[in-house]
């Protein structure tokens, strides 16, 4: 955008109307925040010297996009290398999702039935990384950073982040599940930055009338949702994010189960 004196701007002729803009407005995908003033620079100097192919994935301005460089990098990752979980996108439509874990004061966590097999794959290349020594201990993270843990009850790595600390001790969240666990603060690792491009699997929601788990809810809710594949409707933006659930037919008849 510029500045123009009033006396500079005129009517565009009737005749340029037909031409759509040139120019697309586009943000990072999954980035959730403005570019910081130094990897606008970046962009701007690497985008002025080099060819770049973009891939849309929104419908509307501002478009969401990946821009890959010639050598097949991600421009995202060069210009803005990720410190923190990138931005989760949430649904504008009925999506199939599974209950990953429920807390007893009305909230549950869903994960979407099409990341299933990508958090899969992500999980599988994390235990091989890790295992790898690729996860370097560390015991002075700070609240709210990412990081990494073996769960004791699958001996699984697991992507996490801090949520509160002691001298000894840890409180973790697991991002992808929505379960907080307690731990020996030796137990953490760093996460690799790789792990860092994929949002949390794990949305943190509550039911669209549904306050807190009173009398036997809790029961029925986990009977209900145990091993099932529902259609999830988001109706807020932010988290604890207002769903509704709904069972679907199909999935009963096609067998799909959760992860």
């Amino acid at each position: 955008q510029d500045s123009v004196s009033a006396g500079s701007v005129k009517p565009l002729p009737s005749q340029l109307l037909s031409h759509s803009p040139l120019a697309y407005q586009c943000q990072f995908l999954n980035l959730g925040e403005p570019l910081p003033p130094d990897a606008q620079f970046k962009l701007a100097e690497y985008l002025m010297e080099h060819q770049v192919i973009v891939t849309f994935s929104g419908t509307s301005p501002p478009f969401d996009v990946s821009i890959t460089t010639a050598d097949g990098e991600n421009l995202q990752e060069i210009v803005c290398p990720s410190k923190q979980y990138r931005s989760q996108c949430i649904p504008s439509e009925a999506t199939p999702a599974c209950v990953t874990h429920i807390e007893e004061d009305g909230r549950f966590f869903l994960q979407l039935y099409q990341d299933n097999q990508t958090a899969k794959d992500m999980h599988e290349d994390l235990q091989l990384a890790c295992e790898a020594g690729a996860a370097e201990c560390t015991e002075s993270l700070e609240v709210g950073m990412p990081c990494c843990l073996k769960v004791v009850e699958n001996a699984t790595w697991q992507r996490s982040k801090l949520v509160e600390r002691s001298d000894q001790q840890v409180h973790v969240y697991l991002v992808d599940t929505g379960r907080t666990i307690t731990t020996d603060v030796k137990c953490l690792r760093s996460l690799p930055s790789k792990f860092l491009k994929k949002p949390p699997f794990a949305f943190e929601c509550r039911l669209k009338s549904v306050v807190s788990w009173d009398g036997d809810l809790h029961a029925k809710f986990t009977d209900m949702t145990q091993d099932k594949v529902l259609n999830a409707t988001f109706s807020s933006k932010t988290p604890p994010f207002i769903v509704s659930l709904a069972r679907s037919i199909e999935f009963d008849l096609l067998g799909l189960s959760g992860p």
